[in-house]
């Protein structure tokens, strides 16, 4: 059996794996940068201490952003009466989140969202700055 060797591959290989590990970092900054901003503005609108309680967390495979304590959701939902109020027009996975604060229906901290909006508002900043990110490769 004939060895075939072509002129060039090893280089384009390894040129193949840095431009990977370049993309690979622009979406990571891309999405830190997306990140970062939503954490702001929720920090923005939420209250008390728990402006404290949130963060971005980002490791190889995702980017994270923690939306507070454990009593952060009553203040995004609001509980009781507040919470099923707060149902109205939103979509069912947050409608599914809110109703998890409802219990019993006696709860009586308003809702105040300071979390959703603020994803809501920033979303689309996600491929925005991965595209900023990837166009800088090789300038």
């Amino acid at each position: 059996m004939a060895t075939v060797t072509i002129k060039g591959l090893p280089e384009a290989q390894k040129q193949m794996k840095e431009l990977q590990a370049k993309v690979k970092l622009a979406k990571k900054k891309g999405e830190k940068r997306a990140a970062d901003l939503i954490a702001n503005d929720a920090r923005s609108k939420a209250k008390g201490g728990i402006k404290a309680e949130i963060y971005v967390a980002q490791d190889d495979i995702s980017t994270t952003i923690v939306g507070g304590n454990e009593l952060a959701a009553y203040n995004e939902f609001g509980t009781g009466d507040f919470a099923a109020q707060y149902l109205a027009g939103m979509p069912p996975e947050i409608k599914e989140e809110a109703m998890k604060f409802y219990v019993n229906g006696e709860g009586k901290i308003p809702a105040s969202p300071f979390f959703f909006p603020a994803i809501y508002k920033n979303q689309n900043k996600v491929v925005e700055y991965v595209n900023e990110e990837l166009s800088k490769i090789n300038k």
